[in-house]
């Protein structure tokens, strides 16, 4: 589309906005657009103005989890109004409402729970940050666990559990965002993102179970050097997706691609000459690997 400037005074040139973008944004006089300068562009960016999303979940005609409340959230609704005559359903609301971060009770009387997300603002445009945010608190999970491992404080890996679970909060509220807005940079590239940011939900699943079973079962665990290594190598490799992803390098892609395989490969053979306790937490690191793969595949889509 090409568009003719008007001169507007002696030193100003202006341009109309097409009208099928500003009703698509939803724009109306007054409001605020921003210009931003890419080299010999200039582009013209606005956040579009988004309702408030509702839902009600009447159950008591149907049974109540608490993930739905969790659904409700990563599908981006803003208030939610849920019907109930059991007073369990209530209980599971409250124990699941923490992860949601920016979901409050704002109403509550015998029969109904009305939930409404009071974060709206500058915090739902911080996904990168949040994103990152969310990369950096399992690098610190694997490098926790690497050096208590090495000290034999096993039973010290059980709050790590906890951490992992409140860095899910922060991962839900990415993939609300994604639900809710898409990627801002790049529309194209949402369903990508999203399914990175599921990839960094499982792996860090993955070292809450590593955690959980090595603290529960240390004297029945023979840990040993291949072991050992094997977890060192696990989240090398981790944090080379990283650092790859906020820092592209060509030879260190190359490098990727090739530990990629070899690392699985060898996590498998560890797998068949460990005993039963052992050959569980090769499992747990396979899934890891083998999760940190599937990323790498997503992010070389993402940069296209």
């Amino acid at each position: 589309m090409q568009k003719k400037l008007v001169a507007q005074g002696n030193a100003t040139l202006t341009v109309s906005l097409p009208s099928v973008w500003i009703k698509k944004n939803n724009l109306a006089k007054g409001d605020e657009i921003n210009l931003e300068h890419e080299n010999n562009d200039l582009v013209i960016r606005t956040t579009p103005k988004i309702s408030m999303e509702q839902i009600s979940l009447d159950t008591k005609e149907m049974a109540y989890e608490k993930q739905y409340l969790s659904a409700c959230y990563h599908l981006g609704y803003d208030e939610i109004n849920i019907h109930f005559d059991n007073e369990k359903v209530l209980d599971l609301v409250k124990e699941r409402i923490g992860q949601c971060v920016g979901y409050e009770i704002v109403e509550q009387t015998t029969e109904k729970i009305q939930i409404k997300s009071l974060s709206a603002g500058p915090l739902e445009t911080e996904f990168n940050t949040i994103l990152r945010k969310t990369f950096l608190v399992l690098k610190d999970i694997a490098n926790q666990i690497e050096e208590l491992i090495d000290a034999k404080k096993f039973q010290k890996l059980k709050p790590l559990i906890m951490v992992e679970q409140n860095n899910d909060k922060f991962i839900d509220f990415c993939l609300r965002i994604l639900n809710k807005k898409g990627f801002v940079d790049s529309q194209k590239k949402t369903n990508l993102y999203y399914v990175l940011v599921e990839n960094i939900e499982l792996i860090g699943d993955e070292y809450k179970y590593f955690c959980d079973f090595m603290s529960k079962n240390s004297k029945k665990i023979k840990w040993n050097k291949e072991l050992s290594e094997l977890l060192k190598e696990t989240n090398l490799f981790f944090n080379d997706l990283y650092n790859i992803f906020y820092k592209y390098e060509k030879d260190r892609q190359i490098e990727i691609i090739k530990t990629r395989t070899e690392l699985y490969e060898k996590a498998n053979e560890l797998f068949l000459k460990q005993g039963s306790y052992e050959a569980k937490v090769v499992h747990h690191l396979i899934n890891i690997i083998n999760l940190t793969r599937e990323t790498v595949n997503v992010y070389y889509e993402i940069r296209f």
